[in-house]
């Protein structure tokens, strides 16, 4: 019964997660378009759109950025191979620049979530299970981690979190075992 009343407990937890990265659909999509926060945003998008539309093409050097010489970009490509591999799939093998919009404002979102059952465990582990659900608690309503997570923030820092997250978990899980 306990067992069940956390799952709960964490289901709502991540209910209220989802709803405050979910907050800003309203001013971000219109009947035709769809607005990103922050210029970084553009950035991803672009270099998403690219490496979705000639899958599995890594854009390494682009003409836009720094105009008119054009630069190598320095930045590891993983979120964009990440997020371009979703709407490749999602789209068939031949996604529409609409359907690769839309998975990217929501890919750090889905991020952002996925980041709190993994701190649950994390801290259940560590602690006991009424951490793991304060913890996951705090990390959804945490403005920083909302704002970084939330829908049109197209940028790698959500999955930054994510992945460390899940490798501390990881860690942890293999040191008990030995």
């Amino acid at each position: 019964m306990i067992k069940m009343r956390n799952k709960i407990i964490l289901a709502s937890i991540i209910g209220i997660g989802i709803f405050f990265r979910l907050l800003r659909i309203p001013e971000l999509t219109g009947e035709s378009s769809l607005l990103f926060i922050d210029p970084d945003s553009y950035y991803h998008l672009r270099r998403i759109v690219y490496e979705t539309l000639k899958y599995p093409s890594i854009l390494h050097f682009d003409w836009y950025s720094g105009f008119p010489k054009g630069i190598f970009y320095n930045t590891p490509p993983l979120f964009d191979l990440i997020v371009s591999t979703f709407s490749y799939v999602i789209g068939l093998g031949k996604p529409s620049v609409y359907l690769i919009e839309r998975v990217s404002a929501l890919s750090p979102m889905i991020f952002g979530v996925f980041t709190l059952p993994v701190v649950y465990s994390f801290s259940k582990k560590v602690l006991n299970i009424k951490v793991g659900l304060l913890s996951a608690l705090f990390l959804s309503i945490v403005p920083a981690h909302v704002y970084y997570s939330s829908f049109g923030y197209v940028d790698h820092h959500s999955a930054e979190v994510f992945f460390s997250t899940l490798l501390f978990l990881l860690v942890l899980i293999s040191i008990n075992t030995q």
